[in-house]
């Protein structure tokens, strides 16, 4: 058969592509299995790569140790196959029997199997501590993934986005886990003090920053920002479910608001708008009044509002004087003195009034209006 796996037993023939191998341990009596590209007779003095064979050699030398060919193969794959029975044969992963640590001779995970993983695995932890990239090196990692990007390089998820399944599967297998550090404080651990002693003296980045920070979106709209017109499209008809709905009703049973048993704070609301008008910054302001950014700002957006509809109110009652007097007979000129304003704006209150659009500024615009108004008192029967 083509497909047949030959292992045969060495002759001393030569035709072969490796050979696989036992060393055997004879003062503890433990084997190691492995293979060997090449000719045997040029290989003599090889026991085995594994990192527990070469600490015996290291430690004592080979004059306890046994080399036996188990036999010869004529491919890599049947090298690599005949190698791997060999190791479950002889069972060489428990640590009775043998020193192989990882299935095959030709790279692997060498640290799960390892009889002194623990302490392997310590080792390189503390060997770890402390240590930061230096600024050249970072400058190297830099370089190389900008030219990679540069290249064509694709992020393999880019684009991908995890699946409802995946991220119920992330939820679930964090579910019930306790954080380290729960309980813990620096008098009683030295790992929380480390951190504690760390940050000492440490500036946070937004100190005094206090009622500076502009807001990202502050000005945008879904017409002129794709961010929150898609933010807009996504939550466009959504509603909260009745188990949404209680689930958040659950979550807030016995809460306590943060202004139970406290005295209601009553703010002047003209002394807030004068010392913004003064130019004081909202934190400042927050500090003389003893509240939130929030609270002073909200005030501020109530009296704005207040203010533009007091305007409008203001220009509405402006234009209805306006319109009577004009009704009554009155010239521009009189209407002018009477509601103490100018005649340009009595004009431009008056085309308001009449929808005619007339540019009032210039002078044609001026005699168009003059007309209009003749017209539509001879139509109306105001004369």
């Amino acid at each position: 058969m083509e497909n047949e796996i030959r292992c045969e037993e060495w002759t001393g023939q030569k035709d072969y592509y490796g050979y696989v191998y036992a060393t055997l341990d004879q003062k503890y009596n433990l084997l190691y299995i492995g293979q060997k590209k090449g000719l045997v007779e040029k290989t003599k003095g090889y026991y085995g790569s594994g990192s527990i064979i070469k600490n015996k050699i290291k430690g004592r030398g080979t004059y306890f140790l046994k080399k036996i060919i188990l036999g010869v193969c004529f491919s890599e794959e049947e090298l690599t196959i005949c190698e791997t029975e060999c190791k479950y044969f002889f069972n060489v992963f428990d640590r009775k029997y043998g020193y192989n640590i990882i299935e095959k001779d030709n790279g692997g995970d060498t640290i799960s199997n390892h009889p002194d993983r623990e302490e392997i695995c310590k080792k390189i932890s503390e060997s770890s501590i402390g240590k930061k990239h230096t600024e050249e090196t970072k400058n190297k990692i830099s370089i190389i993934v900008r030219e990679m990007y540069e290249d064509g390089f694709v992020h393999p998820m880019k684009g991908k986005k995890l699946t409802e399944e995946t991220k119920k599967k992330m939820s679930d297998s964090s579910l019930g886990s306790i954080p380290w550090n729960i309980g813990l404080t620096k008098e009683t651990d030295d790992r929380v003090k480390k951190i504690s002693d760390n940050t000492k003296g440490r500036i946070p980045w937004n100190k005094n920053t206090k009622g500076l920070q502009i807001p990202w979106n502050i000005g945008l709209t879904k017409e002129t920002n794709k961010s929150i017109l898609s933010m807009s499209i996504k939550n466009t008809g959504k509603k909260h479910t009745k188990e949404s709905k209680q689930k958040i009703s659950d979550s807030l049973k016995g809460h306590i608001p943060w202004n139970k048993d406290k005295e209601l704070i009553k703010l002047d609301n003209e002394k807030i708008v004068s010392l913004r008008e003064e130019g004081h910054l909202i934190c400042e302001i927050a500090e003389i009044f003893n509240v939130s950014d929030n609270a002073i700002m909200t005030r501020l957006k109530k009296y704005q509002k207040e203010d533009y509809y007091n305007k409008k109110k203001e220009k509405d009652r402006k234009l209805q004087e306006v319109k009577d007097l004009y009704l009554n007979g009155y010239t521009s000129k009189e209407i002018s003195q009477k509601v103490n304003t100018s005649k340009k704006m009595v004009y431009k209150k008056l085309t308001m009034y009449l929808n005619f659009p007339a540019n009032f500024r210039s002078k044609k615009g001026k005699e168009e209006i003059k007309e209009f108004i003749k017209h539509y008192k001879e139509t109306n029967n105001l004369e």
